[in-house]
């Protein structure tokens, strides 16, 4: 019993270390300066919100998830925009707003040619392959 709970106990501190880095790494990748995603808890007036954290409204991106895309102004650092949206108690998510660029991959399945389902000429398709460009799942 002893050894499981040691065994249980790596596995829980492995899986928190774990997301820990996950969720740094995805913020330390490329992403357009001075523009952030926030998402709230419930609607909000992202105008005044902005005016109250002393950035700028954009555009709403998700008006049932309440996310919306704001700006910073001026030359301030993006780290400490951040660390202040994420401290808001109205703030669910918040992100910097990361630039997305096509894949356009064709996946490596051998038997992908077989499988009409993915792409068909007479569109009885889910054209999977176009979302493909755009993501095929992980980071």
């Amino acid at each position: 019993m002893k050894q499981f709970l040691q065994n249980a106990l790596s596995l829980c501190l492995c899986a928190i270390l774990f997301a820990a880095g996950y969720s740094t790494s995805a913020q330390s990748e490329p992403h357009i300066e001075g523009e952030f995603i926030v998402m709230f808890h419930k609607s909000e007036n992202a105008k005044a919100f902005a005016s109250d954290m002393g950035i700028r409204w954009s555009e709403q991106l998700s008006g049932l998830s309440h996310i919306h895309l704001f700006r910073s102004e001026g030359s301030v650092d993006d780290e400490k925009v951040l660390r202040l949206l994420t401290s808001d108690e109205r703030v669910e998510a918040a992100q910097f707003n990361h630039a997305v660029q096509n894949r356009e991959t064709v996946p490596n399945d051998p038997g992908f040619a077989q499988q009409w389902h993915h792409v068909q000429g007479g569109d009885h398709d889910i054209d999977s392959d176009l979302a493909w460009d755009i993501t095929t799942g992980g980071t």
